[in-house]
């Protein structure tokens, strides 16, 4: 799908209903597991595990305010998940940084949330599985061209 190119109304409205019920399927997943996460607090472990230091910058990121990013990351402190220090160049300024439990946590969740979708897709046979993996691409592709243009559109990860 080109960046000019416009899906039909169906298609749209049926991505547009999906994407909430795919998002509750995987939030009550995670939720249902001790320790219990929402799909923020993993996104916001996947940002910080790829580099993402500040709180203000997952803030953004996350699209929270600065009260709901201190809020998640008094939870995810207080579950061993992420440590907060000092900046040494600048005190004024927190830098944060996955534990050794918050790697194993990210990792393990992210499986389970693999292994929900193959588990919910895998069934439906090799021809739309392909189907789905081209789809899916050509979101990536929209959404990354759509960054280059300036828009805040998150990140494969999250």
């Amino acid at each position: 799908m080109s960046p000019t190119m416009v899906p039909s109304a169906g298609v749209s409205s049926s991505l547009a209903a999906l994407v909430p019920r795919l998002a509750n399927f995987l939030a009550s997943r995670l939720e249902s597991l001790e320790p219990a996460l929402s799909l923020t607090q993993l996104s916001v472990m996947k940002h910080i595990a790829e580099g993402t230091t500040r709180p203000v910058d997952l803030a953004q990121r996350a699209r929270v305010s600065g009260a709901t990013m201190s809020e998640i990351l008094e939870r995810l402190s207080s579950m061993d998940a992420v440590s907060r220090e000092r900046d040494l160049s600048d005190r004024r300024t927190i830098q944060l940084a996955l534990t050794p439990t918050g790697r194993l946590l990210l990792a393990d969740r992210s499986m389970r949330i693999e292994r929900e979708l193959d588990q919910l897709i895998g069934p439906a046979g090799t021809e739309p599985l392909a189907t789905i993996e081209r789809a899916v691409r050509t979101l990536h592709v929209a959404l990354d061209v759509r960054q280059e243009s300036g828009y805040s559109v998150g990140t494969a990860s999250a």
